[in-house]
């Protein structure tokens, strides 16, 4: 593994550890996994493993060339999940988590 491969590994754990910490603050319980992989295949394959009931994600929205290039990860989850997946609609801007997925693409 290349060291920037490696520096976008550990930003996604910093950013999962931070939705933990503030999960936690409001009383919920968290698990999180980072895998590597195709997000939807990757998503139901842990989903499988850990029994999970319920997949809740955020969605932007994208149309077009960006939803073409990027894939919809939540269209796979809706077709493919082992389980029930609730989506949320969310505003369309980047983010630190598109600035992830972008710069991830680019490898």
């Amino acid at each position: 593994m290349n060291t920037s491969s490696q520096a976008l590994e550990q930003k996604g754990i910093e950013l999962l550890q931070s939705f933990a910490k503030k999960a936690r603050t409001c009383g919920v319980e968290v698990e999180y996994v980072q895998a590597t992989g195709s997000p939807g295949f990757m998503i139901c394959k842990v989903a499988s493993g850990r029994e999970v009931d319920l997949i809740l994600m955020g969605r932007h929205g994208r149309t077009g060339l960006s939803e073409f290039l990027l894939g919809s990860v939540s269209n796979y989850l809706l077709h493919h999940a082992p389980c029930s997946v609730l989506t949320i609609q969310g505003p369309i801007h980047e983010d630190a988590t598109d600035s992830l997925v972008m710069e991830a693409a680019s490898m």
